[in-house]
Formats: C-alpha cells, sequence, structure tokens
C-alpha cells in the first residue's frame, strides 16, 4: 500500500545512493517542492473515504485543495479539502492509516511549506468537525461556480439556469448579468429564446433584486430595439418576443401596445427596428381586444402609407400588417378602427364556421383551395446535408404538421421546401419561429408560399372525420433532406 511504503520512507536508515537527500530533514525543498510537479485526484465527489483527519490553520488565502494535498502527499495523505471559516481558510487532511497522523502534525506543524508565508499549525481533528467542515466547503464550492459560471441556455436545465442568475446577481451585479443574457438573446434560435424566456418568467417572487432585474432588463431590451440595425436584425426580434411575453404573462405591467406606439413615434430609421416593435404586437396579440391594439395597428399603418412600399422601412411595416391580415384570431378580434386598412373582410374569414380551421383537429374534408394556401409555408435556402429529423424539428415549434415536400434548384446548391402546417395559427407561427435562422451555415428564408399543396405523400397526416389519426412522419429519419427531393416541384 503507498501509505506504508511511504511509512517506510520514514524508518531510521540511511538513505540509498539515487537519494539527493534525506526525506526526514524538516526543509521545504525535501518535504514539498519535488511534489509540486504531480498531477493528483483531487475529486470529493464519492464523498469523505478517510477517517483520520489533521486540521492545518496558517494556510494563505490562494490555497487550493490540490495544493494542500500536494503539501502532505510526502506523508501519507490520501485526501484533502478547504474550507472559509470566519474570513480564514482552514484545511483538512485525511489519511487512511492513523499512524500518519502523528507524522503529518510532527513534520509539518510549525513548518513553512513551499508557496506559503506563515508557519503552519497542524492538529489531529474529530470525524463530526470534519463532515460539518466538508459540508460547508461544498455548498461555498457550489456558489463559487454560480458565480462564474457561463449561463448556457442552449443546455443548462432551467432550475440551474436560474440558481446560476440569482448568484451571480448577488456577487457580480445586475447589470453584468442582464448584459450576459441580451449577448445569449442577439443570435438566440427560437428554441434558446424560449429557455431564456422560460428562465425570466420562472424567476422566484421572493427574490429581493427581482424588481430591479427586471427594471435593467427592459430597458436593455428597449435599448436594443431602438438601436438596432438591418444587419443585426435577429436581435431586434428577439427582444421584441422576449419583452411581448413578458407583457403577456404579466410579468410586466402596462400595456404593452401603448408602448410599441411610443417606440414606433420615437423615429424609425430600419426595417431591424420595425420588426422588434412589431414582435410586441406579434406576441401580445392573445390579449383581451382592446383600443389601443387597434390605435397601434392603426398607427402602423398609417406609417406605411406615409412611408411607401419602396423603402426597406416600407415594405417592413406592410410584411407585418399581412401577417396580421393572415391571421383570422387577430383580425376578427380587433374593433372598428382597424378594419378600413384593409379594407372589407372576405365572408369565409369572418364566418363562425370558417374559425374552425384554427381548431387542433385538423383540416375538414371540404376546405378550400385559399383556406390550405393559407397553411403553407415556403422555405428556401436549405442546406441539402441537413438531417429530415433537424427540419422536422424546427417545424415542430410552431405546432403539427400535415405536409413536407423538399425540391431542389436548378442552379442554386441548396434546396427549397413547402410544408403545409395543420393550423392557421400554425403558419402564422411558423413565419414568426423560422425567420433569419442560420442553419448549418446557410440563412434560410420563410414566407408564405403561393400555392398549397395538392398531391398526396405516404408520410402525410392521415386525418379521419376531421381528427388526426396519424401525424406526418417526415423527419423520423436522421437522413439527409436531399434524399427526399421531390422529382416534380412545379406542381407547387
Amino acid at each position: 500500500m503507498l501509505s506504508t511504503t511511504i511509512k517506510n520512507c520514514f524508518s531510521e536508515g540511511t538513505p540509498s545512493a539515487s537519494s539527493s537527500a534525506s526525506i526526514t530533514e524538516a526543509t521545504p525543498g525535501n518535504d514539498v517542492s519535488s511534489f509540486l510537479s504531480h498531477n493528483f485526484n483531487d475529486s470529493l465527489e464519492e464523498g469523505l473515504q478517510c477517517k483520520n483527519w489533521v486540521q492545518v490553520l496558517g494556510l494563505e488565502s490562494g490555497t487550493t485543495s490540490a495544493r494542500l494535498k500536494k503539501m502532505f502527499y510526502p506523508y501519507g495523505a490520501d485526501e484533502a479539502f478547504i474550507c472559509a471559516e470566519n474570513g480564514r481558510v482552514v484545511g483538512f487532511v485525511g489519511f487512511e492509516l492513523p499512524d500518519m497522523v502523528a507524522i503529518a502534525i510532527d513534520k509539518m506543524n510549525g513548518f513553512i511549506p513551499c508557496l506559503q508565508s506563515h508557519l503552519l499549525s497542524v492538529a489531529s481533528v474529530s470525524m463530526e468537525r470534519v463532515i460539518a467542515a466538508w459540508a460547508k466547503s461544498r455548498e461555498t464550492n457550489t456558489i463559487s461556480l454560480r458565480q462564474f459560471a457561463k449561463l448556457s441556455f442552449a443546455s443548462d436545465s432551467v432550475q440551474s439556469l436560474m440558481a446560476i442568475i440569482e448568484t451571480k446577481s448577488e456577487h457580480q451585479g445586475i447589470h453584468a448579468v442582464v448584459e450576459e443574457i441580451m449577448g445569449d438573446l442577439r443570435q438566440a434560435s427560437p428554441s434558446t429564446r424560449d429557455r431564456i424566456l422560460t428562465c425570466l418568467q420562472e424567476l422566484p417572487t421572493s427574490w429581493a433584486k427581482l424588481v430591479e432585474f427586471r427594471n435593467v432588463l427592459l430597458r436593455q431590451l428597449l435599448r436594443c430595439i431602438l438601436t438596432s440595425h438591418d444587419l443585426f436584425a435577429m436581435q431586434a426580434a428577439n427582444s421584441g418576443a422576449v419583452l411581448g411575453a413578458l407583457f403577456k404573462t404579466g410579468k410586466l405591467p402596462g400595456d404593452p401596445f401603448l408602448l410599441a406606439v411610443r417606440l414606433l413615434e420615437s423615429g424609425i430609421i430600419n426595417a431591424a427596428q420595425v420588426d422588434g416593435i412589431c414582435a410586441i404586437a406579434h406576441v401580445c396579440h392573445g390579449f383581451p381586444p382592446s383600443a389601443s391594439e387597434a390605435s397601434f395597428w392603426s398607427h402602423l399603418g398609417r406609417m406605411a402609407a406615409d412611408v411607401g412600399p419602396h423603402s426597406p422601412v416600407g415594405r417592413a411595416l406592410l410584411g407585418h400588417l399581412r401577417h396580421l391580415k393572415r391571421n383570422p384570431q387577430v383580425v376578427m378580434s380587433l374593433p372598428h378602427p382597424y378594419t378600413p386598412l384593409f379594407g372589407p373582410i372576405d365572408s369565409a374569414e369572418s364566418s363562425p364556421s370558417s374559425n374552425k380551421l384554427c381548431k387542433e383537429a385538423g383540416p375538414s374534408l371540404f376546405s378550400t383551395f385559399k383556406e390550405q394556401r393559407r397553411k403553407t409555408i415556403y422555405i428556401s435556402s436549405l442546406p441539402p446535408t441537413m438531417p429530415q429529423n433537424m427540419l422536422m424539428s424546427m417545424l415542430q415549434q410552431a405546432g403539427p404538421v400535415n405536409k413536407v415536400r423538399v425540391c431542389a434548384g436548378r442552379e442554386s446548391g441548396t434546396l427549397f421546401a413547402f410544408v403545409e402546417m395543420c393550423t392557421i395559427e400554425g403558419e402564422f407561427l411558423a413565419l414568426e419561429c423560422l425567420k433569419n435562422i442560420n442553419v448549418m451555415g446557410n440563412w434560410i428564408h420563410v414566407q408564405p408560399a403561393r400555392n398549397p399543396i395538392q398531391d398526396k405523400r405516404d408520410d402525410d397526416a392521415i386525418y379521419k372525420d376531421d381528427i388526426m389519426v396519424r401525424p406526418c412522419t417526415f423527419g423520423s429519419s436522421s437522413m439527409p433532406i436531399i434524399t427526399c427531393v421531390c422529382s416534380s416541384p412545379s406542381k407547387h
């Protein structure tokens, strides 16, 4: 055993010829320095293994558990850890053999090891004292890890992220944490953005700094929207979506549509700002019908008429108005001041029977050509090597899917696809979720399709009596989407 071997080294005898000095000499060089270059496993994840311990006082503030173990390794140390008590560093070293405790005390008590500046005070200690100190050190280590951990919204659990946000806010300040969140939000995918939003929504109301945190976050989100430009359009849209969701769930007080009107009146100079402001209104359309919502869209329509359709800002304004008109849940919920912007609404859109198409039951057997088209989107610039299940996972973020058709262009090295969602609401959400997404190095583009998917395939969703009996099976494979390219895309 290693401890027995080390114990034999301290027996009274002549050092071997290969030894440069006797290890019994209590000098810093012989006791510690020759062992500092070794790599030792300092993990305490398995719990405390030793039954014999010493307590070490007089350690420098920067001493680590690994460094402490190296100091006592020549005397048979098997494990060690550091604990902070009353502003000072206290070390604990464990030994398998009780005889090694006496040797360690004899050699290290009153001694100044390498990289230390004070005489050490080493004494034996009870197991109860060690267990209490070890539990405290684990708690302190967890807080330290949270304090310096980077927020990873793509992989960490929501509970872990919430704990890190609280701890870092206490030690580094609210502004530093909000800046880190905004850095992740600026280029976040829809799934990452949803995780960020979930963390923000589930922060405990008992947190003392919650109000201050939300105030700082609100200012940063507004600043991101107003200072963004077209090269970073995604950051404005993400900020607007998060801001709208916080209003919708009641985490932020006030009227989101009134805020959006004031943002429009502050001066719009690029399309990215339009995307961010309109994202607030799109997300909050589930609010009860209100005059402020109608006022916002009326104001947006007047701005679009004043700017004209030829500038980037005008095109962005008209694009959001078209998206709004394509969502019957929003159109039918607004008061009359909204409707003159677009003229009379089709009776088919306003009739109660047509609104049944928005239910999750799926399309009616008598769905019209127009209604099927309104559930279909067109996606371009898809990488040929993109896995089928990856594409389907992206689509299902907006809701259930009925049909998927992947097609190849004649000259471009990318693919395009037509996707029919189960509902008109799903089509609208897909247009929002998939906008400005980078997939495997390609920035994909999404827009409403001009025609519906008119053919049938085996992997399409199956309905019986307007109820889905089998979902769309596209995406059950991880093969590249180029392997399922349609032979005749002209049908679409």
